[in-house]
């Protein structure tokens, strides 16, 4: 139930992030290039290289969101860096967004279903006399227990 939740509620954001071939790599140039240009071209293929490995329309799951983290942890990022670098670090930063959000969307909402739960059956406590005296008895008999090894444990028995 919860999941075709937020599936419908994370969809939009699913489509509307950008996809990686939005984002187009140049990695054909046979002539030299400066250190920092090798720099900047071994992260835009190791973003590219991250962006392919997300499934297009679903969001991300828990390992590839550590997955993306530790790879944007360890890459280098230019301060002058070009357009195209940051069309890539924006979307794998988008398709984190999205898969952490579902992710505590699903937490959120189990937890409310379990909240949920607990307070019916609270209120059926509630509204049945037998129930409540039978609640009543095992609380009494179990702080009449807990008071009981208290009093043994201050004695040393």
């Amino acid at each position: 139930m919860s999941s075709e939740f937020i599936d419908s509620f994370t969809r939009a954001l699913n489509a509307s992030s950008p996809s990686p071939s939005s984002a187009r790599l140049d990695f054909d140039s046979e002539e030299p290039q400066p250190r920092d240009n090798i720099q900047a071209s071994a992260t835009k293929h190791a973003l590219h290289a991250l962006l392919v490995s997300f499934p297009s329309s679903q969001p991300l799951n828990a390992q590839q969101i550590c997955n993306a983290v530790s790879v944007l942890s360890r890459l280098r990022f230019s301060v002058d860096s070009d357009s195209e670098e940051e069309a890539l670090k924006h979307i794998v930063v988008a398709k984190v967004m999205v898969g952490l959000y579902t992710k505590a969307l699903k937490i959120y909402l189990d937890q409310a279903t379990e909240a949920e739960a607990e307070a019916e059956w609270w209120r059926e406590i509630e509204h049945s006399e037998l129930n409540v005296a039978w609640y009543l008895l095992q609380s009494a008999l179990s702080f009449s227990l807990s008071l009981q090894n208290t009093r043994s444990y201050q004695h040393g028995f």
